[in-house]
């Protein structure tokens, strides 16, 4: 048997990750995903497409964080581009020279006339836009003014509209 193998805690979550887990899970709201819940694992870091949780185990990540990692983890090219781009700007909804670029090659590879897009951060705020969008294309195709517009004091007007009563 390797020492690689002898080192492996075979009874899982180890204490650190369940002591952790457990800790967090006082303060944590529902909804975490089923395969956090079912592991109680803590992750300390990742590499390529190995996890490493707090008590030094190791895992192939066959989710890849459901495919939003699905370059790996700390890859050198990847941790270099985010350092330059952090230390000028990471959020923001103002246009840059990037995110310029990243529209206008989207236009070029998407097919026939769909030549726009639009970045959120969450998928709530993409369903709200997309909510807007069709109210706008409803009022438009009706001869009405477009109503489409920015939620005014929160993220999350569709949500408010919808528990109004009447119409």
């Amino acid at each position: 048997m390797t020492d690689t193998l002898r080192r492996t805690q075979l009874s899982l979550p180890g204490p650190r990750s369940k002591a952790l887990f457990d800790a967090e899970a006082m303060y944590l709201a529902p909804g975490t995903q089923s395969v956090a819940l079912f592991s109680q694992l803590s992750i300390d870091r990742g590499e390529g497409a190995l996890l490493y949780d707090v008590d030094g185990n190791r895992y192939v990540d066959l989710l890849a964080g459901v495919g939003v990692a699905s370059i790996g983890y700390a890859h050198p090219k990847y941790v270099a581009a985010m350092q330059r781009q952090i230390a000028r700007v990471h959020v923001g909804s103002f246009t840059t020279e990037h995110r310029a670029a990243l529209v206008k090659l989207i236009a070029e590879l998407t097919p026939g006339d769909l030549n726009r897009s639009q970045f959120y951060s969450s998928g709530a705020e993409a369903i709200e836009a997309a909510l807007r969008l069709a109210k706008s294309r409803k009022s438009s195709a009706s001869g009405a003014a477009s109503t489409a517009r920015p939620a005014a004091s929160c993220r999350c007007s569709a949500r408010a509209s919808s528990m109004r009563s009447g119409p």
